[in-house]
């Protein structure tokens, strides 16, 4: 039988008043003495989940975005440097379709997506864990399969993005120089 669970708007007083005497909870803890217990703790669990579930969409967001930041930052490095190489290929007469192929290449795609996809997904992990690690009982340090499942879902993303990613950058290459020559 499922444990009673507080209502809205209601103390702590009236929530173990009605625990006790709940047929469930007499048949599960016999003494009376181990039901106010039970239910004092399940009323006190319910205020920290409550305090959790309204502090857990803010945390969540700001964690995400700080983790986001890094690396759109990494990104747009990346960019730049790429960019950089493309314009110097042009100024000293050396961009064409063979030296077009040194920049924004796929492996730099493939890792940059694959990094973003761990660093981001262990940054949340880690969140969580330390978010309910009260709840939880001690386990295993799952960190390294946890990185390394991250890590193919930003390969699998990566598969799907990066010819588009890496065309797109290209052509937005060839257009500025096109329009600043």
């Amino acid at each position: 039988m499922p444990l009673p669970k507080p209502n809205v708007g209601e103390s702590r007083n009236e929530f173990v008043s009605r625990c006790i005497i709940d047929a469930g909870m007499r048949d599960e803890f016999g003494l009376l003495d181990q039901r106010i217990a039970v239910c004092n703790s399940l009323y006190e669990n319910q205020k920290i989940n409550k305090q959790v579930d309204q502090n857990w969409n803010v945390e969540f967001d700001k964690i995400l975005t700080r983790a986001e930041k890094r690396s759109i930052k990494n990104f747009a490095n990346y960019y730049f440097r790429e960019y950089q190489k493309g314009v110097d290929m042009y100024l000293n007469g050396k961009l064409n379709q063979m030296s077009l192929n040194t920049i924004f290449k796929m492996d730099d795609y493939m890792n940059m997506y694959q990094s973003m996809y761990a660093d981001i997904g262990m940054k949340m992990f880690k969140w969580s864990e330390k978010q309910y690690k009260k709840y939880q009982k001690k386990a295993e340090n799952y960190d390294s399969l946890y990185a390394r499942m991250f890590a193919q879902e930003g390969l699998r993303q990566a598969g799907n993005m990066v010819t588009l990613v890496q065309g797109t950058a290209k052509k937005t290459l060839m257009n500025t120089i096109q329009q600043l020559s």
